[in-house]
């Protein structure tokens, strides 16, 4: 428990509890333990108003009770005429039971919807932190990216600007190649035609000399043939014929001279051709493999620059997406932001609620706790169960049980149980007394009878109110009583759901649903039994053998707790090993074959459990004692047939019992006389110290402590006096209210 001071004191665990125990005083707890699923019992008093009374009536009226307790008279007759009053309590209890459930009902809501407003509060925290941590890893991949980009461009750039470079050095080297070239072919083709112009030139002029000089011969020769043609027509013709025939001879010899010359200028003509085609293929071999390793390194610059291009449009799109990415999750985000300012103030106002709710569980659990306690007060504080064993038609001798077994027929029960009166608050059970010269029927009434069909579910149902009690700090001890053989150890500790163990199932689901607020609990047992005065630890480590240690009962008169010296306390933490502890520890209680049952627990076996509460959030502390008692047979030595040892152990257990009901009886007593419970000097008029059971549950049976006695009785004719005689022991304890 990390919730509690510094100062808590813990039982130790495992080891003999202290000699002398520490005296600390413990304030009594103003705020009670909540308990969610409290059960109400089965019979509350029927109120006969039409109404619930007012909160001030109630309060007037239980302040009238107060003051006029001292002026009760406990006679029977008194006790009905106040059941009106204690069915109108019962009543507003009920009500006010149901108003708390409403409460609490409304309380678990919020929250739940607080809790799962926190859930999905942090869920969306989770994914903003995640969503936040996708941004920044994003964030980084894209300053990666862009740093790339930047790389990617710059190298871009390089590479165009080196493109641009080569190409222009490549474009400028082969324009200058090709203008060397050009030059050079023009120069050469320029040479050529200025030898071939001159050439023909030279040969024109040569030729049109000649042809002048020809023509002036012929046109001489004309004119002086014109001449001889005037002067003879004949010599005309004659040399007309002459002059044609010579003149076509040299025409043809010229045009023979030309044909060759022609043909030799053509020659020449198409060698220089050749030739210049020539060059043009030498300098195509020349300069063709650089321009074609040229144009490949081009071409693979080129492709490279489109590998480029399509690298940067790829990274341009995904830093587009990337963009689109981080705008869409910080629109998200912003979203998320503003859901959960949202959902934070919900949150905030789910909080003030809940706040406000804490407080008002608080007040009204106050309340709830001394309506409680109140009402437990009104239904008595020493109250008194009546439970019917059903017939046994089959004879038992099994060790594991301590039923005897007589085989009976059906028809003959004696007992017949009643409704639950609801205005008296009471139960009836009438004894029929079949006897051929006296039919006598005696009838008792108790807080509550079960039936033979009833189990021990049934009867945890009615006494769990005062394990609540014990929670919020009041001392408890129920005890069974009974003749041997009359189901007493069967209701305390039968392994499956006896009162021990359902009892601790109880403790251990109310300390669960108690931290919610701000309860924690150190649960602690011990197991004793009370063998012819003698206290013996059930959980020594010697097994079946006798306890050779001595023990002896101190009581705190602060904090009204008793405390047994060198007896080992256990720290109860779960419920199965606590229960096994019990079960292995009960084999080692005292136990003999009588007349009536062949395995009769010859000891008072007492359950022990110390309950310490701490409330960090109140600091308040609750301290009770909580005794679970399954006192031995009660039985006549002439019945049960004993002798010897058994015949010791009987009369021990008779005095015991006979000294707890002379302590009730001065009790009762000490009521009629109008004593104090604050008077301390009441106590020593009551014999508690007669008997070390009186003695050791002294503080369970005054004060405002709680004490619950099951008188257990057969329905067997043959066991009808001492079923008479337990009924009549109830009765006495029944009409004693404990101070």
């Amino acid at each position: 428990m990390s919730d509690l001071p510094k100062d808590y004191r813990y039982p130790s665990s495992g080891v003999s509890g202290p000699t002398t125990p520490t005296k600390k005083v413990a304030s009594r707890s103003n705020i009670p333990s909540p308990k969610a699923n409290l059960t109400p019992p089965r019979y509350y008093k029927k109120r006969v108003a039409s109404t619930p009374p007012r909160r001030e009536e109630l309060l007037a009226s239980i302040s009238s009770i107060n003051n006029n307790k001292e002026n009760v008279d406990f006679h029977r007759q008194q006790r009905s005429s106040s059941s009106h009053q204690t069915a109108e309590l019962s009543s507003f209890y009920k009500e006010y039971s149901l108003q708390l459930k409403s409460l609490q009902s409304d309380v678990n809501n919020h929250q739940s919807v607080r809790d799962n407003l926190s859930n999905k509060n942090s869920l969306l925290e989770n994914e903003i932190l995640s969503l936040k941590f996708k941004l920044d890893s994003l964030s980084s991949n894209n300053s990666v990216f862009v740093e790339k980009v930047k790389s990617k461009e710059n190298q871009l750039k390089e590479l165009n600007e080196i493109k641009i470079l080569k190409e222009k050095n490549i474009v400028d080297n082969h324009h200058l190649e090709i203008n060397q070239l050009k030059s050079t072919h023009d120069n050469e083709l320029s040479s050529i035609i200025r030898q071939y112009k001159k050439k023909y030139e030279s040969t024109k002029f040569s030729k049109l000399e000649s042809f002048g000089n020809q023509k002036k011969d012929i046109n001489e020769k004309l004119s002086v043939i014109s001449k001889d043609i005037i002067n003879n027509e004949k010599n005309l013709n004659s040399e007309l014929r002459k002059v044609d025939n010579n003149q076509s001879k040299s025409n043809i010899d010229w045009l023979k001279e030309n044909q060759t010359q022609y043909n030799e200028k053509t020659k020449e003509n198409n060698g220089l051709t050749k030739e210049i085609y020539k060059l043009s293929e030498n300098i195509k071999k020349q300069l063709e493999p650089d321009c074609s390793n040229k144009r490949k390194e081009l071409q693979l610059q080129i492709e490279n620059n489109n590998n480029l291009d399509s690298e940067l449009s790829d990274v341009l799109k995904e830093k587009e997406n990337l963009i689109e990415h981080i705008s869409s999750i910080q629109k998200k985000l912003l979203d998320l932001k503003n859901e959960n300012e949202t959902q934070l103030k919900l949150i905030e106002d789910e909080n003030e609620k809940r706040k406000i709710l804490s407080k008002l569980i608080i007040e009204n659990d106050t309340n709830r706790r001394i309506i409680h306690n109140q009402f437990q007060e009104l239904r008595g504080n020493i109250r008194v169960y009546c439970r019917v064993r059903p017939p046994l038609k089959k004879i038992t001798n099994s060790p594991q049980t301590s039923h005897f077994s007589i085989e009976i027929p059906e028809d003959k029960n004696i007992l017949e149980v009643q409704n639950f009166d609801q205005t008296k608050g009471t139960q009836t059970i009438k004894v029929k007394k079949l006897d051929s010269n006296n039919n006598a029927t005696y009838s008792f009434e108790f807080d509550h009878v079960f039936k033979q069909d009833e189990g021990n579910s049934e009867v945890f149902n009615e006494i769990e109110q005062l394990i609540q009690s014990a929670l919020d700090g009041y001392n408890v001890c129920i005890f069974a009583y009974g003749q041997t053989g009359s189901g007493k150890t069967y209701t305390m500790l039968n392994p499956n759901d006896g009162v021990i163990p359902m009892t601790i199932k109880y403790i251990f689901n109310s300390m669960d649903s108690l931290k919610k607020n701000g309860w924690e609990y150190n649960v602690s047992c011990e197991f004793i039994e009370l063998y012819n005065e003698n206290i013996i630890d059930l959980f020594r480590d010697n097994g079946p053998t006798k306890d050779s240690i001595s023990h002896e009962i101190r009581h705190d008169d602060q904090s009204k707790i008793t405390y047994v010296t060198n007896i080992k306390r256990f720290k109860i933490e779960n419920i199965s090993d606590t229960i096994g502890l019990i079960n292995k520890s009960k084999i080692k209680r005292m136990t003999s074959s009588t007349g009536l049952n062949s395995h009769s627990s010859r000891s008072h076996g007492i359950f022990i459990i110390y309950l310490e509460g701490y409330n960090h959030k109140t600091n308040e502390k609750c301290i009770s004692k909580l005794n679970l008692v399954d006192l031995a047979g009660s039985e006549r030595i002439n019945f049960s047939k004993v002798q010897g040892d058994r015949l010791k152990e009987t009369q021990s257990i008779n005095k015991s019992l006979s000294c707890l009901g002379d302590v009730i009886h001065a009790l009762n007593r000490g009521n009629k006389n109008h004593l104090n419970s604050n008077d301390l000097q009441k106590t020593r008029h009551i014999p508690f110290r007669n008997s070390k059971l009186t003695y050791l549950l002294k503080y369970s049976l005054i004060g405002d402590s709680k004490t619950l006695m099951f008188v257990n009785v057969s329905s067997n004719e043959a066991h009808l006096n001492e079923t008479i005689n337990s009924l009549r022991f109830a009765t006495k304890v029944n009409n004693t209210k404990a101070e």
